[in-house]
């Protein structure tokens, strides 16, 4: 490990020990929070560029959005559950983080663990 990435380590966990919780909160969202509104603004202006063709391909537009949604929500959900094991462990001040894989990750982030 180099002297930044240890020193960007350090930076995480002295923040995740000492910082307020709402803060902490709010900068580990904001990626996530900024990644869905360029998508629905994506998909609003996708919408209606393809209105122009009629209710058929809108509909498929509209469709194919509400799918996309839901892919990245489930995409969200399993990183959440993959990194909780290896946040938890600093807390307990016990063992290496990420010891033991969480039932959200999936079978080839749980291997690693």
């Amino acid at each position: 490990m180099t002297e930044a990435e240890q020193r960007r380590q350090d930076y995480r966990k002295t923040m995740m020990l000492t910082e307020s919780l709402p803060k902490i909160i709010i900068r580990m969202a904001a990626p996530s929070i900024v990644s869905f509104l360029i998508t629905s603004i994506y998909n609003l202006a996708d919408t209606f560029f393809v209105s122009s063709l009629g209710t058929n391909a809108t509909a498929a537009v509209s469709v194919n959005a509400s799918l996309d949604q839901i892919i990245m929500m489930a995409g969200s959900m399993l990183a959440v559950g993959a990194a909780f094991p290896g946040c938890w462990a600093p807390g307990r001040r016990s063992g290496p983080a990420g010891s033991s894989p969480s039932p959200f990750s999936p079978p080839w982030l749980s291997a690693r663990w």
